[in-house]
C-alpha cells in the first residue's frame, strides 16, 4: 500500500550551492526514492536512497536508515518489509556524520531496543 507523504522524512539538504556536482545529481535519487516509498515499494526506495547516501547526502542516508528502522517503518504504515536494526544504525551513523541532526535521536531510540 502507498505510504502517506507526511510519514516520509522531510528533505533537509544544504543549499544547492554547498553541494558538489555529483551531490546535485544525486538529489534526484532522493526524489525517486520518495516516489517509490510513497507507492509502497520500499525495496526500490532503498536502492535510490543508497545511491544518494553513497554520494554523501545526509538526507539519503537518513531516509535509507528509516527504511530499516522498525519504528519508522511502523510510522509509515509499511507492512511486509523486514526491519534491520544493524543496517538502520549503520545508515543513521552515516547520516549523523554527514550532518543530519535527527540521526542522533534515532540512534538513541535504536539503542533502547
Amino acid at each position: 500500500p502507498p505510504v502517506p507523504a507526511a510519514s516520509l522524512p522531510p528533505a533537509r539538504e544544504p543549499p544547492p550551492a554547498a553541494l558538489t556536482e555529483d551531490q546535485k545529481r544525486a538529489l534526484t535519487f532522493i526524489v525517486r526514492g520518495r516516489a517509490q516509498a510513497q507507492q509502497g515499494n520500499i525495496a526500490a526506495a532503498r536502492l535510490f536512497y543508497q545511491r544518494a547516501a553513497e554520494a554523501d547526502l545526509a538526507e539519503g542516508a537518513l531516509a535509507l536508515a528509516a527504511t530499516y528502522d522498525p519504528a519508522e517503518l511502523a510510522a509509515m504504515g509499511v507492512a511486509g518489509v523486514l526491519p534491520d536494526i544493524a543496517l538502520a544504525r549503520r545508515w543513521y551513523e552515516k547520516a549523523r556524520d554527514l550532518g543530519a541532526r535527527e540521526a542522533e535521536e534515532r540512534l538513541r531510540r535504536l539503542s533502547s531496543r
